[in-house]
């Protein structure tokens, strides 16, 4: 119960991620809270370049979101391994561990606080669901 719990939580956070990232991918002048606001233009958008890597990172947000609700017995795995879906929640937890230092290392308050706190909870929670899923 407790790894559904989280797992479902996990994949809140991480569509709600995807959702900003397809919102800065469509133009909305968020741009200074996100790459460490290093890439938006005097607007507040991102360049093409940052618009599609934001698309692109949308994509993978989704993904790693069925992933962390397959480990934790929500959805099915599909086509992948237990193996491959074990791994894959532990790569998620270290990426968002990375991703959680270079947030609190940002000089935007929204991309501190918020996507710091929500990548650390995100450590926390899919590391629940990476130890106890399956």
């Amino acid at each position: 119960m407790l790894t559904s719990i989280a797992a479902v939580a996990a994949a809140v956070l991480l569509i709600g991620n995807a959702g900003f990232q397809v919102a800065l991918a469509a133009g909305v002048p968020w741009g200074k809270a996100a790459f460490g606001g290093r890439a938006a233009r005097e607007d507040g958008t991102l360049p093409a370049p940052y618009r599609g890597m934001s698309a692109g990172t949308a994509v993978v947000m989704v993904l790693v979101a069925w992933l962390v609700l397959a480990r934790g017995g929500v959805v099915g795995s599909g086509p992948l391994s237990d193996a491959v879906v074990f791994w894959g929640c532990w790569v998620v937890v270290g990426l968002m561990a990375l991703n959680t230092v270079g947030n609190l290392m940002s000089t935007h308050p929204v991309e501190r606080w918020l996507m710091g706190s929500t990548t650390a909870a995100l450590v926390v929670l899919v590391g629940i669901v990476g130890w106890f899923g399956g």
